[in-house]
């Protein structure tokens, strides 16, 4: 793992749940968000939508645990993107209505 995909710094923090961070979930959402370009990685059945129940970790820290993430790299600003597991292929829209935090 040292081909970093991302533009951004390496020690950039990123948005997540705790229990991604713990092992007890995968990463099943992201946003790239457009109004501030911050990155949020989402478990797929997110149990709150509040942002204080998020943690703040680096890209790296995030990156190694789950590599695929490096496959959404060149997302752009104001995009998301899903899968239904973590052998799933990434798919990827225009993010509309409601951001989770």
């Amino acid at each position: 793992m040292n081909d970093w995909p991302f533009d951004e710094r390496e020690d950039v923090s990123v948005y997540t749940s705790p229990t991604i961070v713990a092992g007890d979930a995968w990463i099943g959402h992201v946003v790239h968000d457009a109004s501030d370009g911050s990155w949020r990685f989402h478990p797929p059945q997110a149990t709150t939508d509040r942002p204080a129940d998020a943690i703040v970790v680096t890209l790296r820290e995030l990156w190694q645990l789950d590599p695929s993430i490096g496959d959404l790299a060149d997302m752009p600003l104001g995009w998301a993107a899903t899968r239904r597991s973590p052998a799933a292929a990434w798919e990827i829209e225009p993010l509309e209505g409601a951001e989770r935090w």
